[in-house]
């Protein structure tokens, strides 16, 4: 770690910046496009139960490695051994594989509100014909940019 004194973070900060990684926009439009404003209780009682308590853990693990540059598996390592902080690390990876399989759809879907108005879907049709023109190409030995 380098001699210079490092930034720190507020509370109140942690708290937001957990709520936006964790709730997300996208879970915050769909909630209230589904049930309205009927969302708005659970969004608060998530809030006191789930984010404030996390806010506090987290806290509690970057002060006990304040010194340290890295991550989750410096702060479980620390606190509860190699073989916790292994498993942490693993199942957060392992977490992450799903998220950012989900990201992708969700980005056209959103791209084709932003161009289209409207969640643009592709017909049967145009699936149908762009895959035979496609095997046709094959078959006929077009290389397609290959």
């Amino acid at each position: 770690m380098s001699s210079e004194k490092r930034g720190t973070i507020g509370s109140f900060a942690l708290l937001g910046m957990t709520v936006a990684a964790v709730f997300g926009i996208k879970n915050i439009i769909n909630n209230n496009a589904a049930i309205g404003l009927a969302a708005a209780p659970s969004f608060f009682f998530a809030t006191l139960l789930y984010f404030v308590p996390y806010t506090l853990v987290t806290a509690e693990f970057v002060g006990l490695n304040k010194d340290s540059e890295s991550g989750v598996y410096a702060w479980v390592k620390t606190s509860m051994g190699g073989r916790w902080a292994f498993l942490t690390a693993f199942s957060y990876w392992f977490v992450n594989l799903f998220f950012f399989a989900s990201v992708l759809p969700n980005v056209i879907i959103y791209a084709s509100y932003v161009f289209f108005g409207a969640n643009a879907e592709l017909s049967q049709l145009w699936i149908t014909i762009n895959r035979d023109r496609r095997l046709c190409y094959r078959h006929v030995g077009f290389d397609q940019g290959r």
